[in-house]
């Protein structure tokens, strides 16, 4: 037992240090990674939580909690730095592997789940996107967690508090990027489908679910419904997450699921 609570803390130390190493020590200069430090900064002077802004223009394409954990790290020192930008993914980085650690220790026994947090923890995509100032990471850290939650529901007859842990989990996801997070339900979905069938979806109490993700969605929602003044609604859903989840061809799409 103290062999595999030393490795476990080995392999946790690793999962923070590796992607630590070079947090902080690259210039943000990509778009896409300097715009969460932006709105982070922004609302650390201006105190705009719920809709923050770039260059005096509302900022609606994505929901809060990414760049909100990047301001909440930054308080201290009072502004956001290159390494205060990284640590939301580098902390990501380590929940994310701990979740592939429980995973695998509940689904094959300890050595099997310590195995499989070394090898999530030292492969080069956790490397990369863990000191990345973009929400990727925290995306993954919480649909695999939202992965562990569902595989405990399934074992435990579909108790409440596994499926509450769940929904939680796929709430955190969706205000991290937005619709991407949904992916977690269609999978619980499918995976439900195949082994129990149509009726098998109550065990998932999606009145629960519907619950949860609508309030956790409020905060994100209401706040950019109101201020855009429909701006919301007209660029970012349905020209944004519309066009882009819409665009291409139907059969490419289906022949990159056959692939």
């Amino acid at each position: 037992m103290t062999r595999s609570r030393h490795a476990l803390v080995g392999i946790l130390a690793l999962a923070v240090l590796l992607p630590l190493i070079p947090a902080g020590r690259r210039v943000l200069w990509e778009s896409n990674e300097a715009r969460y430090p932006v709105l982070a900064q922004d609302i650390l002077e201006h105190g705009r939580w719920l809709v923050p802004e770039i260059r005096g223009q509302l900022y609606l394409n994505k929901p809060q909690l990414y760049f909100w954990t990047i301001a909440l790290v930054s308080l201290p020192a009072g502004r956001v730095s290159e390494l205060s930008a990284a640590l939301p993914s580098v902390l990501s980085a380590l929940a994310a592997v701990g979740a592939v650690l429980a995973i695998g220790t509940r689904l094959w026994g300890r050595p099997a789940g310590l195995l499989a947090g070394l090898i999530a923890a030292t492969a080069p995509p956790f490397f990369v996107f863990g000191h990345l100032a973009i929400p990727d990471m925290m995306l993954t850290a919480c649909l695999t967690w939202a992965l562990y939650w569902f595989l405990r529901a399934a074992s435990s007859g579909w108790a409440r508090g596994p499926l509450v842990g769940f929904y939680v989990c796929v709430a955190l996801a969706i205000g991290t990027k937005g619709p991407p997070g949904y992916a977690a339900l269609a999978a619980a979905a499918v995976a439900v489908l195949g082994t129990e069938g149509r009726r098998g979806l109550a065990r998932l109490r999606p009145a629960l679910g519907l619950l949860i993700l609508a309030l956790a969605a409020l905060p994100w929602i209401v706040p950019y419904y109101v201020r855009s003044h429909g701006q919301f609604q007209s660029d970012v859903l349905v020209h944004h997450y519309g066009v882009w989840l819409l665009r291409g061809s139907l059969l490419a799409r289906v022949q990159g699921v056959a692939q």
